[in-house]
């Protein structure tokens, strides 16, 4: 009996195992797949080109000089190609962890140089362009000095995404969950047993990765979160934490479909068993009645004996 609870004990603990494993190594696929790529992140941030234009607006008012250009020029100036610009490489910088510097952006200076230059020949502003040149690259320093607040070299979630220790963690995940499923099968011989505790693993890990994600969603976890302290690409990196919560949902329902399956296609193989079993047995019984009948067609019915009634017997010389 001790053996028997030893031997049940230790498969559901290799079960857990599993579920774990299985949790964990799916998370962390989807978290390094979307945060190792760019593009997420890129267009989170282009829909909030809006408000981070704003944003830009406001310091360029502030901070800009009002002698040769309006505000509205620098404002003017700052026009999609510039915020394609900041925008992708912003991403990149958030990324791998480099500081939101654009001091020495050639293409920022460049695309605010030519509209400023071009306002100033539609505007009739009697300007040379050296001096266009010295307020353009102003123009990228106070952009460049706003963006930069952002710690765009410390975000937790690309910091751990993109570093070694998440690959490994995710390959000593796999690696659990095969050693595990290799116990279980040798502790079981092999027989359809097994089966129930694999697919208790991953209904389990297809519950976790279901109310897990519905869970963090419902106290909304990833927007409270402050990643590098600037509201806009607080929000645009959350967005990208969304993205990788929603993916796990379709896995975890995957995870609990297949869980379900195994277990119900084990529970009809056993119920077909003991069907068999039991037709078995009918048959066994239905034979030895038949055969008592017989027997007692020919040699008679039988005497029963009463229990402590002693049996005599004649013997005759």
């Amino acid at each position: 009996m001790l053996h028997y609870l030893t031997k049940r004990v230790l498969c559901f603990l290799l079960a857990v195992a599993i579920t774990v494993s299985l949790a964990v190594s799916f998370f962390g696929v989807v978290s390094v797949y979307f945060v190792r790529s760019t593009d997420y992140l890129t267009q989170s941030l282009a829909d909030r080109r809006e408000e981070l234009k704003t944003d830009l607006d406001d310091e360029i008012a502030r901070r800009m000089p009002q002698s040769k250009f309006p505000s509205e020029a620098y404002t003017a100036a700052l026009d999609n190609t510039a915020m394609n610009d900041i925008i992708t490489t912003t991403a990149n910088n958030i990324a791998v962890q480099n500081a939101n510097d654009f001091s020495l952006s050639e293409p920022l200076y460049n695309t605010l140089f030519k509209n400023l230059l071009r306002y100033a020949d539609e505007n009739g502003v009697n300007i040379k362009a050296q001096q266009v040149s010295r307020l353009a690259s102003l123009e990228v320093d106070v952009i460049s000095g706003f963006l930069a607040q952002a710690d765009t070299e410390n975000v937790a979630l690309y910091r751990v995404c993109r570093d070694k220790t998440a690959l490994i963690l995710i390959a000593a995940a796999v690696v659990v969950a095969i050693v595990s499923y290799a116990l279980i099968h040798i502790i079981n011989d092999g027989r359809h047993r097994k089966n129930s505790y694999i697919g208790m693993a991953f209904v389990s890990a297809g519950y976790i990765e279901i109310i897990g994600t519905v869970a963090a969603r419902l106290i909304h976890a990833s927007e409270k979160e402050s990643y590098c302290g600037y509201k806009v690409f607080d929000a645009a990196i959350g967005s990208v934490a969304n993205q990788i919560m929603g993916a796990q949902i379709p896995i975890g329902i995957v995870l609990l479909v297949t869980g379900l399956f195994v277990l119900i296609t084990n529970y009809y193989y056993f119920w077909k068993k003991n069907a068999r079993v039991n037709e078995q047995r009918r048959r066994n019984t239905d034979m030895r009645n038949e055969y008592m009948q017989h027997y007692r067609s020919v040699k008679g019915e039988t005497k029963t004996i009463t229990p402590g009634e002693r049996e005599t017997m004649d013997i005759d010389f």
